[in-house]
């Protein structure tokens, strides 16, 4: 912002001389819009509503080996993770709950590799949203390339390019045995599509950051970086491996199936940002849906909340709609291509609402929560 200065000397017939003495660059105090929406939120009660109405022509089931990845992810955790206080942190996610419910019947070995990389999501991205790069941008940025890097490194080994060294740096030791994994099973081009799933997922995240330390968005812009961000296309973009499927490209870039990724991830992040206002408002953490619509529309949280639950169940609808698309589309395949689809569609209606089931279970979410003893809503003082 530029600045001019005046200086004034009285003349002798009485008048005032004004001359300007130069001009100045200052660099304009930015809003402290953190602040600013978490004083807004703080002492506000939510009431969410049981949403499985939503959800009444899905049943929700969960893998048998839950407690088998929980166990095996004790010594992950000591292995990847750094501190007790970090390691604890993850256990409150119980990563083997959600994968329980993502990949409902997956082999055994695959489920564990599945655990590893939902793990890995989360004590990843944990030190952007909530750790020590919260607040860096530079090294946020150092942590995402080498993060692309190695991952690349390990996942597609044929590709020449400079490698990391495998350390804490950029918490991706876990990729060493996952890449390994993933050579095995599917074809190139299904590796390369989970590979480019995962790239843009961290170059989301490393754009995000970006963007909300210079206040805050509009709920479209929101939408379009939770849409890479919350990480939803990888786990769908995986199930070529983990369910042994057999789709060719023209089914995986059909607009129907890319419909129904794109309404995967609204309903995840939406019901992510419902579930987890407390512990993201308590982390100081507003990029999330309802922080924008109390910034941008000046309304109450509940508000924000109610109308998020619309937005969810809208969702669900536009997924359904584009499942009877893709079928029709593909009602002549082989009846080997139309078992694939169905277990793709299955998948994502797994990470969808198994996610919104998961998500009312773990103390990272609930713990402040009061469950209603009718039904699965529940209240929270903000």
């Amino acid at each position: 912002m530029a600045v001019i200065c005046f200086q004034t000397q009285p003349q002798a017939d009485g008048g005032i001389r004004v001359q300007a003495t130069g001009i100045y660059l200052v660099r304009p105090v930015p809003c402290d819009h953190r602040t600013e929406i978490i004083a807004r939120l703080r002492g506000q009660e939510i009431y969410v509503p049981d949403v499985y109405y939503i959800y009444t022509d899905w049943l929700s089931k969960v893998h048998p080996d839950v407690q088998v990845l929980r166990d095996h992810l004790e010594g992950y955790f000591q292995e990847f993770i750094s501190t007790e206080s970090q390691r604890r942190k993850q256990r409150r996610v119980d990563n083997g709950l959600c994968v329980g419910y993502f990949w409902t019947h997956v082999e055994p070995e695959k489920f564990i590799v599945l655990g590893e990389l939902v793990a890995w999501f989360f004590f990843w991205d944990d030190e952007i949203d909530c750790g020590i790069l919260t607040d860096d941008r530079d090294k946020t940025e150092a942590y995402c390339n080498d993060t692309l890097n190695f991952i690349r490194y390990c996942l597609q080994p044929e590709l020449d390019g400079e490698v990391p060294a495998p350390g804490r740096l950029h918490n991706c030791g876990p990729w060493v045995n996952m890449g390994k994994a993933m050579q095995e099973g599917q074809s190139k081009e299904a590796r390369d599509r989970f590979a480019e799933a995962i790239y843009d997922f961290i170059l989301g995240v490393q754009t995000s950051q970006a963007t909300w330390e210079q206040g805050m968005s509009t709920l479209e812009e929101y939408t379009a970086r939770r849409l890479r961000t919350v990480g939803t296309n990888p786990c769908i973009a995986v199930m070529q491996w983990a369910y042994s499927l057999t789709l060719p490209p023209s089914v995986w870039d059909h607009e129907a199936l890319l419909a129904i990724q794109r309404e995967v991830a609204i309903s995840d992040f939406l019901w992510n940002d419902i579930v987890s206002l407390r512990k993201e408002t308590d982390d100081g953490d507003i990029d999330s849906a309802i922080p924008v619509m109390v910034w941008n529309d000046g309304c109450s949280a509940q508000v924000a909340v109610d109308r998020c639950v619309r937005m969810v169940e809208e969702s669900w609808a536009r997924l359904l709609d584009g499942e009877r698309r893709l079928l029709k589309a593909h009602a002549q395949e082989s009846e080997q291509i139309k078992r694939d689809i169905e277990t793709l569609v299955g998948g994502c209606k797994d990470v969808l609402v198994g996610h919104m089931v998961y998500s009312l279970k773990i103390p990272r979410n609930m713990s402040a929560a009061r469950m209603s003893e009718m039904d699965c809503s529940f209240r929270v003082v903000l």
